[in-house]
C-alpha cells in the first residue's frame, strides 16, 4: 500500500492522490481523515474528500461559510441550507456568502394613480422555504417637490400577502417613484430598483357653475371636483325689494319738499338781496297749489316772502298766499 498514489487500500482511510494535504483538505499527507472530513471513493478507489465548515465549497457540499451564519448548516455536513436563507459565491477559493431572508424583488409598477395617491404593484420574490410576513415600499419624489421638503419621500408596510401599496397624501404636481424588499422571519432582502416615474391625476373639471352649484347644494361638506377646497355652509341676503315708482299724490308731496329745501337755500345764502323789485308771478302756496298771473310793485325795504315782514304793503301789492289787502 502506497499513500498518495490515489487508491485507498490496506489501512489507509483515504487516498486522494496528489490532493491529500495537512490544510484542511479532508485526507492528510498521511492518508487520515482531517477532523469533519468526509470522503467518497469512486471505482478505482481515488478519495474525493471534503470539509463542512472549512470555507471552502467543496465536491458534495451545498454550502460553506466556515459556519460565519446559521444559513449553512455545518451540524448537517454542509448539506442543507436553513430555510429563508440563500448561500452563494463559495467554490474551493472561497466561502459562501450565506444571507438571511427572499430574494430581490422586480421594481414595482404603477397601479392607479389619482389627485393624491398612487398606488404600486409589485411580484413576490423567492421566500427560500420561509413564508413573507411583509413588503416595505420607499417612495420619493424626482420633481416638483422641494428636495426634503413636505411630501418629499416616505415608506409604506404592506403584509407579505399583498401585492400593492398605496401612497397617500402626496402633492399634486409631484411626479413620484418607488422600490420595494420583501421580508421573512429569517431577515429582508435588499431594495428592488426604482420604479419608473409617475405622476398624480389631474383634477376632474367641473362641467360649470350650474353643476358646481348642484354639487354644493346636494352635499356642502363634499370636496367640489376640480376645487382643493371643502365647502361648509353657505349663507346669502335675501334680495333687495323692488323700487317703488312715484305716484301723484307722493308726487306733490316731493315738490312742496324741494319748494322748502330752494327757499331755506335762499334765506340762508348771505349773498341773496333782502329786497326784490318785482314777486314772481307764478308762486306756490304752502299747499303747493300754483297762483294766477298777479304781480305789483313791493315798497323799498318790504320783505320777499320767506322772510318776516316789517311794513304794511303798499296798495296794490300781492301777499304770499296770492290775496290783496284791503285798502
Amino acid at each position: 500500500t502506497t499513500c498518495g498514489d490515489g487508491i485507498k487500500a490496506g489501512v489507509e482511510e483515504c487516498d486522494s492522490g496528489s490532493d491529500n494535504s495537512d490544510t484542511g483538505h479532508g485526507c492528510r499527507l498521511d492518508c487520515t481523515l482531517d477532523d469533519s472530513a468526509l470522503c467518497t471513493e469512486d471505482d478505482g478507489q481515488l478519495s474525493t474528500c471534503r470539509v463542512c465548515g472549512n470555507g471552502k465549497r467543496e465536491a458534495g457540499e451545498l454550502c460553506d461559510d466556515a459556519g460565519a451564519s446559521g444559513g449553512c448548516l455545518v451540524s448537517a455536513a454542509c448539506l442543507v441550507v436553513t430555510p429563508g436563507w440563500q448561500c452563494s459565491g463559495g467554490g474551493l477559493s472561497g466561502a459562501d456568502s450565506c444571507v438571511g431572508g427572499p430574494g430581490v424583488p422586480q421594481a414595482p409598477t404603477l397601479a392607479s394613480a389619482s389627485t393624491s395617491s398612487l398606488t404600486f404593484a409589485f411580484l413576490p420574490p423567492n421566500s427560500y422555504g420561509t413564508p413573507l410576513t411583509r413588503f416595505d415600499l420607499k417612495w420619493e419624489a424626482v420633481s416638483g417637490i422641494a428636495l426634503g421638503g413636505n411630501g418629499f419621500s416616505g415608506n409604506a408596510t404592506v403584509a407579505g400577502t399583498l401585492t400593492q401599496a398605496q401612497v397617500t397624501s402626496l402633492t399634486t404636481g409631484g411626479v413620484y417613484r418607488a422600490r420595494v424588499r420583501a421580508c421573512s422571519a429569517a431577515g429582508c432582502s435588499v431594495y428592488s430598483g426604482w420604479s419608473a416615474t409617475s405622476a398624480l391625476s389631474a383634477p376632474a373639471a367641473v362641467a360649470g357653475l350650474t353643476a358646481m352649484v348642484g354639487q354644493i347644494t346636494s352635499n356642502p361638506g363634499a370636496l367640489v371636483a376640480g376645487l382643493n377646497v371643502t365647502v361648509g355652509n353657505i349663507t346669502a341676503d335675501a334680495p333687495l325689494p323692488e323700487p317703488v315708482a312715484p305716484t301723484a299724490e307722493n308726487e306733490a308731496g316731493v315738490r312742496n319738499e324741494t319748494l322748502i329745501l330752494e327757499q331755506n337755500i335762499v334765506d340762508n345764502n348771505p349773498d341773496t338781496p333782502e329786497t326784490t323789485a318785482n314777486a314772481t308771478a307764478e308762486g306756490t302756496t304752502a299747499e303747493g297749489t300754483p297762483q294766477g298771473d298777479t304781480t305789483g310793485a313791493l315798497a323799498a325795504g318790504d320783505t320777499t316772502v320767506g322772510g318776516a315782514a316789517t311794513t304794511a304793503l303798499q296798495a296794490g301789492t300781492t301777499t304770499a298766499g296770492g290775496a290783496r289787502p284791503a285798502t
